[in-house]
């Protein structure tokens, strides 16, 4: 009778399956931490790079931060002394009418003196006179805001571009 010889690999245990199986546990968490610890750390830097950039392009391209977001002026006789007056010719009238060019507004702790823009006189049904503003665009905030739109942007991209090339370079080792 012969005798039946044992083959070279068993079955693997339970206990060596579990072992396995935990090894790899431990090395996918270690690959996911590696992975998290460098997207923070991504996230960090271009944070910090987009803000630079950002603030140099404001410094760069000299934007006056108090007049950025600046509203049109008006005189407002109650809230303001007039510093000089003018005359200016109303809407569809032959007639001149004096008004204040320059005024200092009492509310403002800069004191800073407002000049009259961008405005039509219009007189009224009752007979007075008013003030018709024109709108207008304020094109610096359009474009800054614009810009931080596209520094955002890039670096979203970016950001998600070098995670997935760590992703790539960590499941190729």
């Amino acid at each position: 009778m012969e005798e039946l010889e044992a083959p070279n690999e068993f079955p693997k245990s339970v206990a060596e399956e579990d072992e396995a199986e935990e090894k790899r546990r431990k090395a996918e968490r270690q690959r996911y931490l590696k992975i998290e610890r460098y997207r923070y750390r991504t996230l960090w830097m271009i944070m910090l790079g987009c803000g630079g950039i950002f603030l140099g392009g404001i410094w760069l391209a000299n934007v006056d931060m108090e007049t950025l977001f600046e509203r049109q002026e008006k005189y407002k006789p109650s809230e303001s002394i007039c510093l000089r007056t003018g005359w200016v010719k109303a809407t569809e009238e032959e007639k001149q009418v004096q008004v204040c060019k320059e005024w200092i507004n009492v509310s403002d702790p800069t004191a800073r003196i407002h000049h009259l823009s961008s405005m039509q006189l219009v007189k009224r049904p009752d007979g007075s006179y008013g003030a018709q503003y024109e709108e207008r665009i304020n094109y610096k905030l359009l474009a800054m805001i614009g810009f931080l739109i596209s520094i955002t942007v890039i670096g979203h991209r970016l950001h998600r571009y070098l995670i997935e090339r760590y992703r790539t370079k960590l499941g190729n080792i």
